[in-house]
């Protein structure tokens, strides 16, 4: 379902009047969480309103469920809360028990936006507890074990979808970001307070492997893309450039009696 999904976004032809007006209500209220979250909460009306896909915004705190939405091939707006109730318990057999109330033909996402070349792919903190376990502050060429670490995930059925914008040339893309290119190494960096572990390919530190845990602020935690390059390595979904346009202000003024 994920490539069917993929090949009728890129035939949308309302894709890119969509992004144009999430990026002139993002220039407005900035970049961070808030705008972040608002897109998650767009895409799902997006979705409902301009394609076949049904979808529902997850949107649970403080649950280990962490995939912002649900997309199904049939419509599952009815149960959206008994979907939000399945993944709030976490349960082992969480999957089976989606599957039996929605059928298989769903995925799960990820959603992300970010400017420009920075990303971050994931919070997820096990991975750097396992590079610190494993190697204890050394760097080496078997990257086999991680690799299929940051592989845990079926990426068939849980996907991470990234928004990156360049400003400067109204430009937008949409880029799958799953690993399916093996690292020559792994290197670890001792800065002046701090570390991290580099992940090498074709010589170059494609994502750095930070040190804060759940309490650390987000640009000091996770996985984040070490520069251009680092984009270059995801599949890209769908490319194009939006306008600005005065929508936002606009739907505020309607709000004035």
């Amino acid at each position: 379902m994920k490539n069917l999904f993929y090949e009728k976004l890129r035939e949308n032809k309302y894709i890119v009047s969509f992004i144009s007006n999430f990026m002139s209500i993002r220039l407005e209220i900035g970049n961070g969480v808030g705008s972040g979250k608002l897109f998650e909460r767009l895409f799902v009306h997006f979705i409902n309103k301009c394609t076949s896909f049904s979808a529902v915004h997850m949107n649970l705190m403080n649950s280990f469920w962490i995939w912002d939405i649900i997309i199904s091939s049939h419509d599952i707006s009815h149960i959206a809360d008994e979907l939000k109730e399945i993944c709030r318990r976490n349960s082992p057999d969480v999957e089976q028990k989606i599957t039996e109330l929605i059928g298989k033909d769903w995925i799960a996402i990820s959603l992300k936006t970010y400017k420009d070349d920075a990303c971050q792919i994931t919070t997820d903190y096990s991975y750097r507890e396992f590079l610190d376990e494993k190697l204890v502050g050394i760097s080496t060429e078997e990257t086999d074990e991680f690799f299929n670490m940051l592989n845990k995930h079926d990426n068939n059925k849980y996907i991470v979808i990234a928004l990156n914008t360049n400003d400067k040339k109204n430009e937008f893309f949409f880029r799958e970001l799953s690993f399916n290119k093996k690292f020559e190494k792994i290197e670890f960096k001792q800065n002046k307070k701090l570390s991290q572990y580099n992940l090498i390919l074709h010589g170059k530190p494609l994502f750095k492997v930070l040190y804060g845990k759940n309490q650390a602020n987000a640009f000091q935690r996770g996985i984040w893309t070490g520069g251009k390059k680092s984009l270059d390595y995801f599949d890209l979904i769908l490319k194009g450039e939006y306008e600005i346009n005065d929508y936002f202000e606009k739907a505020i003024l309607t709000t004035i009696v």
